[in-house]
């Protein structure tokens, strides 16, 4: 838009003056920076607030943990058994109690023992003859190692 204004001087002289108005076009640039501006300092000021809560951690890296044989336990046998030689043989059934412990290393310690009723009986001449009612055992295993872990 552009107005032509006459002007007059002190001295009586006058002379036209034509001015381009530019306001528009002004305000509409004051307006474009002041919002690229507001948009360039809430962005930055945004990255720049504290967490609300904390920062997630990383889950601990696993680490396997050996096998430990400390404990109880309890079992059954049975079976036959013969001799060639003098012609004894028969059934026997009993059942087996033990504990290992196994200390901070890989060396396990243990008890264990047997009791076994048995009916091997026999005889090859009127001299010699067999005759086994019982078989018990009780054994203190050294320390071995458990090198192997629980591929025993």
């Amino acid at each position: 838009m552009t107005i032509a204004l006459k002007l007059q001087s002190g001295d009586g002289a006058s002379a036209s003056v034509r001015m381009i108005l530019t306001e528009c076009v002004m305000k509409k640039l004051l307006l474009a920076s002041v919002g690229l501006v507001a948009l360039g300092v809430a962005s930055a000021s945004a990255a720049d607030l504290p967490r609300r809560e904390a920062m997630p951690t990383k889950a601990p890296a696993y680490v396997s943990q050996m096998y430990n044989w400390t404990g109880a336990y309890v079992g059954i046998n049975g079976g036959y058994g013969f001799n060639g030689s003098n012609g004894a043989d028969g059934w026997t059934a009993g059942g087996t109690v033990g504990y290992n412990w196994q200390s901070g290393g890989p060396l396990v310690w243990g008890i264990e023992g047997d009791l076994n009723w048995s009916d091997i009986n026999g005889s090859d001449t009127a001299l010699t003859s067999t005759s086994n009612n019982w078989l018990v055992t009780a054994v203190l295993t050294p320390p071995f190692t458990d090198l192997v872990d629980r591929r025993l």
